[in-house]
């Protein structure tokens, strides 16, 4: 009867992660007509594998115009200021300082820029440690392909996909 139940709370939880990424939004394909560009974007998602974790938002951003960079949109619970993002993988760490003013609302956002291959090692690494800085303070969130629950894995392969499709290559498996 124990076994019985904890494979039904797996499976359950494995049913919540697939139900959250069927209710979350998707990769979208825009032109921008002004810059006579192609703009692919993943609205910002859960990027925290666990509820002991901090609450942070990720979406991603790449733009035709500037096809080696994409930009990151980090986000946290409530007002504050978004001033850093880090992502260590393993004991590689990518940092990105914000140029720009945090946008405000119930869940406060800043933008960083990063290369497409950092982007690449983010999306496929097996943990990744997210590090959000304030003013005075930081906190962490991870995710990767063993922190299964975060929602934003599931995010990385279709706005990959779609840029390698706009490329003219193969995606990467």
């Amino acid at each position: 009867m124990k076994k019985l139940s904890i494979l039904f709370l797996i499976l359950l939880i494995q049913g919540c992660a697939t139900f959250n990424d069927a209710l979350t939004p998707k990769v979208k394909i825009t032109k921008d007509d002004y810059h006579d560009s192609t703009i692919i974007s993943q609205q910002a998602v859960s990027a925290a594998a666990d509820l002991s974790e901090s609450y942070h938002m990720l979406g991603f951003n790449w733009n035709s115009k500037h096809p080696d960079q994409i930009v990151l949109a980090v986000g946290v619970d409530g007002v504050d200021n978004v001033t850093g993002a880090c992502f260590k993988i393993e004991e590689l760490e990518i940092c990105s300082k914000s140029a720009s003013y945090t946008n405000y609302g119930s869940q406060s956002y800043n933008y960083f820029s990063i290369s497409l291959d950092e982007f690449k090692k983010i999306a496929n690494a097996d943990i990744v440690k997210m590090k959000v800085s304030r003013l005075d303070k930081y906190s962490l969130s991870s995710f990767g392909k063993k922190r299964e629950l975060a929602i934003v894995n599931k995010k990385f392969q279709p706005f990959l996909d779609a840029i390698a499709k706009y490329r003219g290559e193969e995606p990467e498996k």
